[in-house]
């Protein structure tokens, strides 16, 4: 079971479902941003194992925690390396228009929040993850 402190994708009993974990400690406008990129993970999981989490106990992490290869349409996707990289490219794409389109309505505080996590997280992962 992934730690509850986890920001994450898990199993609702019935669907996928986002678990924002630390992120409830983030200011509220990185917290929206947070809950959208895990909502484009789900999005990817989706369209690979649609039934992934039914009849799954709430709280326990997707198919097969980090690695969806036990869901049959996985092989059409390439290695799991390269369906993580495309999913996580996605997922911090998705979070970092967010945060581009709050930063222009945030106050002083909010714009330093969403500076810090735009350079030191979200941007850091679009390198690391060559999207």
């Amino acid at each position: 079971m992934k730690s509850t402190s986890d920001t994450t994708v898990i199993c609702d009993g019935s669907g996928y479902k986002v678990q924002l974990g630390s992120a409830v400690n983030l200011q509220w406008q990185a917290m929206g941003c947070a809950e959208k990129h895990e909502r484009a993970h789900i999005a990817d999981l989706m369209e690979i194992c649609p039934e992934g989490c039914t009849d799954k106990e709430k709280g326990t992490p997707h198919p097969t925690g980090d690695d969806p290869r036990g869901c049959p349409p996985f092989e059409d996707k390439g290695t799991y390396a390269q369906w993580r990289a495309t999913t996580e490219c996605h997922g911090y794409s998705v979070e970092e228009e967010c945060l581009v389109e709050q930063f222009k309505s945030a106050d002083a505080q909010g714009k330093v929040a969403i500076r810090n996590r735009l350079n030191k997280h979200v941007r850091r992962s679009l390198k690391y993850w060559k999207c």
